[in-house]
């Protein structure tokens, strides 16, 4: 994941990633990255990089995250393409499945 500053300068803010395939941004400054790896297998995961660059896994055994959404309530929204479900976790990693059989959801 590169981060690209107002000024054009652009850094690496996490590598070593399997197949990012999403992005969002919480209000308290985490970025959220969906790991599409694995598609139907469910090997995909979300993690959580803070504002310090600690990186932790919020869900794992997805089954090819493509993208998400992060609400004011800090629950996280998860489109999983191979699933064709939406998930919504919560802060504590709660998972509930609020949509499924879907035509492959994707941003």
């Amino acid at each position: 994941v590169v981060r690209i500053s107002r000024d054009g300068i652009s850094e690496t803010y996490a590598d070593g990633l399997a197949e990012p395939s999403g992005l969002a941004l919480a209000e308290d400054g985490s970025l959220y990255v969906a790991l599409h790896a694995g598609g139907t297998r469910g090997a995909g995961a979300v993690i959580r990089i803070s504002p310090e660059r600690e990186v932790g896994v919020v869900a794992q055994g997805l089954t090819g995250p493509t993208a998400l959404c992060v609400d004011l309530g800090s629950r996280l929204f998860v489109a999983n393409f191979h699933g064709r479900s939406v998930e919504r976790i919560d802060a504590i990693g709660a998972r509930v499945e609020i949509a499924s059989g879907l035509a492959g959801p994707s941003a």
